[in-house]
């Protein structure tokens, strides 16, 4: 397809952005961007995005991406960065395509994310050639990257494949590989508490495949970890975590280790740690603190034999390991004394504790858990301070050390544990027995229902209380203290009857029989909290305007027959005041020439369609004669046509003179319809009976005849066009879009056409051919890559 280039600065779905104006690019397009700034504010497909010149297209530009759009393409960074991403939190930018960064010098990017939004890339990622950080992804907000591919560093100083200044999140599914340049790694955390995730192997070249020197940050690889020609497939300069699931090797030089631990941060291995080919190629080390130790887990593989025999697969200060099956020269440094001689290995296994300094107990059992008086550790450097008791000390059947309790307790154990003699002990049982009888007496025998303790009052602080004959006494109690609240008040005291005058009338009635007449009227129960109640009558002008709602009352509130009593009287009122207008327009007396104006408006539509000929007057004139009978041979109009005709002198039937114009200006004077008059051609454009006053009829039938055509097309009959209108219908079907294929038109399918039949040719006994414009030879209209036997492979078109 076409290489597409950009003209101005502008959204990628306006075609004004684009070369030719007329579309925008579509799939199998190299879109350049040609030193502008395309706003990418769509879903596109394309072959590939670049800064990079091709064909009519310069280098310089970009694209930027601010929302959450789907870019199918390759993206290449020629002269200045290619795609920036801007997406904030919650927006994602998806892009199906490889990332390869640029040859230029300086922060040349092929993607760079400034936003904190999350790119999703699915191809491999590159970084270029250039000096100065030429990257395939900058990295400069916390924002996060998913790569579902392999990611490459450059061949260019700081080509980082990825790099990171920022607290980002990165997860790669797939291989991560150093560049050939010494500082050309493949993913490079540089600052802030960033997260890596590599589902996939890591492997240092020229470049470390991955380097963490950022504080806080966290490295986590699921795969082998290996050291290349050069460089360290890992390596940690700062308080960051490594974190690996996989083999580690060493690599083929001196220094390249599998990993390279030279700070305070953490490392863990779960698998097999390897050391390399070189001399003195550990696969790990870790010149770590002992507040920062290296975990492992897995077998240590040194070199046997060879020139190489006797390196290490670690090399660390401070180590814990667990659960190594086997080990083979995986002594850890003993900063100056090593614990066994690694270069002595003959075959044997030799065992690893994980520790090697004196003093340590890195990966042993804390003395505190160790049976006192043990020594143990690699050097017997350690001595347990744990008691632990013997099983007859402990109770039989319990736990301890590596059996169980073996003692027993007894009744006679206990006694003589307290010093007490049998028969001593057996009497204060007894005493005890005796005090827990007597209480049981004081107690009623069983509890109540609710579990209580059922008993009388007999006195209140030391005085008696003597109850009444009437049991009065105990009622008063009972009522004071049987209530939700107890407050002492007259409502706690059982009363007989009213003790109080009632307030109100009638006399003598009590307030019991009051609140009874009340419930008599009110509603057996409330409904949603509320009295329901009927109204059963309203004082005269209680209820207003503004106490009703405008939507009170509508057709739902209406009883069916109220609607049909109010329609009934409407259409009442609305029969009366009908009567009264037509009795008021019955005795209107209507002017007397309205019919004849009436008619003489009809009459004068049969004028709109006169002929051309000279033999028309007379037709005019016999209508006319026919509106003259129509008004009629009297009455104030026909007078008033007969004197504006008659009034310029004697007339003669010989030599009309301007008679008819006259009686035309007469009669519209007359009955005030002087435009009804005058006739009108389809264009609007009066034909000019009644203007030429002066006019004979010869002259008038032949200044109808100039507004008709001398000869009448007839249906199917040819049309003469200007050749203005030529043009522009020539012009419109050479433009029109998509005229042949989409994105070309006639116009561009013909220069492509003429180019290839009659343009000059270059190039045709190599893999690019190259074909002039026809003609003006001011262009490379076609450039096309074949092979020997001339098959196209790639087309590159000029249609401009």
């Amino acid at each position: 397809m076409a290489t597409r280039y950009a003209v101005a600065s502008g959204n990628w779905s306006a075609a004004s952005t684009w070369d030719g104006t007329t579309t925008i690019p579509t799939t199998g397009d190299t879109v350049v961007a040609n030193a502008f700034t395309v706003t990418i504010d769509q879903t596109l497909t394309v072959t590939e995005i670049r800064t990079l010149a091709s064909g009519s297209g310069g280098s310089g530009g970009g694209f930027t991406v601010s929302g959450a759009y789907t870019i199918n393409a390759n993206v290449l960074a020629g002269t200045t960065t290619c795609l920036t991403c801007t997406n904030t939190s919650g927006t994602t930018v998806t892009v199906n395509g490889n990332i390869t960064g640029s040859a230029a010098t300086g922060s040349v990017h092929a993607v760079l994310l400034s936003g904190t939004g999350t790119l999703t890339i699915t191809g491999n990622v590159l970084a270029g050639g250039a000096t100065g950080s030429g990257m395939g992804i900058s990295i400069t907000a916390a924002g996060t990257v998913t790569v579902t591919g392999s990611v490459t560093g450059g061949t260019g100083a700081n080509a980082f494949g990825i790099g990171m200044t920022a607290a980002a999140t990165v997860t790669i599914t797939g291989n991560v590989l150093g560049g050939t340049n010494a500082t050309a790694n493949g993913v490079s955390q540089t600052s802030g508490a960033s997260a890596v995730t590599v589902v996939g192997n890591v492997t240092g070249a020229g470049g470390l495949g991955l380097s963490n020197a950022s504080a806080g940050s966290t490295t986590t690889v699921t795969g082998n970890v290996t050291g290349g020609a050069t460089s360290t497939g890992i390596t940690s300069t700062s308080t960051g975590t490594i974190l690996i699931t996989g083999n580690v090797t060493g690599g083929s030089a001196g220094s390249a280790y599998g990993v390279n631990n030279s700070a305070t941060g953490a490392l863990a291995i779960n698998g097999d740690i390897t050391a390399g080919t070189a001399f003195a190629c550990s696969g790990v080390s870790a010149t770590n603190s002992a507040g920062s130790p290296f975990h492992h887990e897995g077998n240590l593989i040194g070199v046997a034999t060879g020139a190489q025999a006797g390196t290490t697969a670690v090399a660390a200060r401070v180590m814990a390991v667990y659960s190594i099956a086997t080990r083979k020269h995986g002594w850890p440094e003993a900063q100056g004394a090593m614990p066994g001689n690694p270069t002595g290995y003959s075959g044997a296994l030799t065992y690893l504790y994980g520790v090697s300094n004196a003093g340590s107990q890195s990966g042993q059992a804390a003395v505190a858990d160790v049976r006192k008086s043990t020594v143990y550790g690699p050097t017997s450097n350690l001595t347990g301070l744990a008691y632990i008791p013997g099983a007859s000390s402990v109770l039989a059947g319990v736990n301890v050390d590596q059996t169980v309790g073996t003692a027993t307790l007894a009744a006679a154990d206990i006694r003589a544990a307290l010093g007490m003699a049998s028969a001593n002990l057996d009497t204060q049982i007894a005493a005890v027995q005796a005090d827990t009888d007597n209480l049981q007496t004081r107690l009623p025998s069983a509890l109540t229902a609710n579990g209580n303790i059922k008993a009388s009052l007999v006195e209140i602080l030391t005085t008696a209380v003597t109850e009444s004959v009437g049991g009065y006494l105990a009622a008063a109690y009972k009522k004071l203290l049987d209530v939700a609240v107890p407050v002492f008040t007259v409502a706690s005291v059982n009363q007989t009857g009213d003790n109080y005058a009632r307030l109100g009338a009638p006399a003598g009635a009590s307030a019991s029989a009051d609140i009874a007449a009340v419930k008599a009227v009110l509603p057996a129960a409330l409904v949603s909290g509320r009295i329901d109640a009927s109204v059963g009558a309203m004082a005269a002008a209680v209820v207003t305007a503004a106490a009703i709602a405008t939507d009170a009352i509508g057709a739902a509130e209406l009883a069916a027959d109220a609607a049909s009593e109010i329609a009934t009287a409407v259409r009442t009122e609305l029969a009366v005041e009908l009567a009264r207008v037509d009795a008021a327009i019955t005795t209107r007396t209507k002017p007397a020439d309205t019919q004849a104006r009436v008619t003489l408006v009809d009459t004068t539509t049969t004028l709109t369609n006169a002929p051309a000929d000279s033999a028309g007057v007379g037709t005019l004139l016999t209508q006319l004669a026919a509106l003259i009978a129509t008004v009629g041979t009297a009455g104030a109009g026909l007078t008033a046509v007969t004197t504006q005709v008659w009034a310029a002198g004697t007339r003669t039937l010989s030599s009309f003179g301007t008679l008819v114009a006259d009686t035309i200006t007469a009669i519209g004077v007359a009955f005030g319809i002087g435009s009804y008059l005058r006739n009108t051609e389809p264009d609007n454009t009066t034909i000019g009976i009644a203007a030429a006053a002066a006019a004979s009829a010869a002259t008038n039938a032949a200044l109808l005849q100039t507004r008709l055509p001398a000869s009448p097309a007839a249906v199917g009959s040819a049309m003469t066009l200007t050749s203005g209108e030529r043009d522009s219908i020539a012009a419109a079907q050479l433009d029109l879009a998509n005229g042949i294929e989409v994105g070309l038109t006639e116009r561009q399918a013909f220069r492509l056409m003429a180019a290839a039949l009659a343009g000059k040719l270059s190039g045709a006994a190599t893999t690019t051919i190259t074909i002039r414009n026809a003609v003006a030879d001011s262009k490379d209209r076609i450039v096309a890559t074949v092979d020997s036997d001339g098959n196209r492979s790639a087309l590159t078109v000029d249609v401009s």
